[in-house]
């Protein structure tokens, strides 16, 4: 073996299926960017935070919170007997010449919308998901984008806000106790 030559390994790409090589001594779960991205869009692998990510004990155990507010919104949906499926479906748009992955946070089956949420930026640099979901719905795509602070003005004007158990926003420190973070049962 030329010494210039890393060791390679073959692996099964976790995103797509298919075979790929890699240097042995580098870690990855996949066969291009683009699938490390879909991944990561799609909730199949886990960005590393030191926020609010992970499970809800109060929420189905299927669904890997990225926030706080995602996960009010689906106790919101729950308390309301809104049907959702959170991060349903990853889209592919094209922007600037490439392609991009985006999952919208929220699908309602009942009426067909897809729901982005969105916090405002403290550094208020602009945000990659918004401009997808703009392209999504001029290619006739039901979807809103509900930024943080419409979102519980909505549900406080309602009364939700006081009567839905466990809403992070109004009780952020007592809530940490229903966040839980599980291994990935994929290696």
């Amino acid at each position: 073996m030329d010494d210039n030559k890393k060791k390679r390994v073959s692996l099964i790409c976790d995103n797509c299926g298919i075979k790929y090589e890699k240097p042995f001594d580098e870690v990855t779960k996949y066969c291009s960017k683009t699938c490390q991205h879909t991944a990561q869009s799609s909730g199949l692998h886990e960005i590393p935070s030191n926020g609010r990510m992970g499970f809800r004990k109060d929420l189905p155990p299927k669904y890997f919170f990225k926030s706080s507010l995602e996960a009010d919104y689906a106790r919101w949906c729950e308390a309301t007997n809104k049907p959702y499926i959170y991060e349903h479906k990853t889209f592919t748009v094209q922007y600037d010449g490439r392609d991009k992955q985006y999952t919208p946070d929220f699908y309602h089956p009942d009426n067909d919308k897809y729901v982005e949420l969105k916090a405002i930026r403290r550094d208020r640099k602009f945000n990659s998901n918004l401009l997808a979901a703009d392209i999504l719905k001029q290619q006739g795509l039901d979807i809103d984008v509900l930024l943080m602070h419409e979102f519980y003005t909505q549900i406080k004007q309602s009364g939700h806000y006081w009567l839905v158990d466990n809403i992070e926003n109004k009780n952020y420190h007592g809530t940490r106790h229903l966040i839980y973070l599980k291994a990935s049962s994929k290696k």
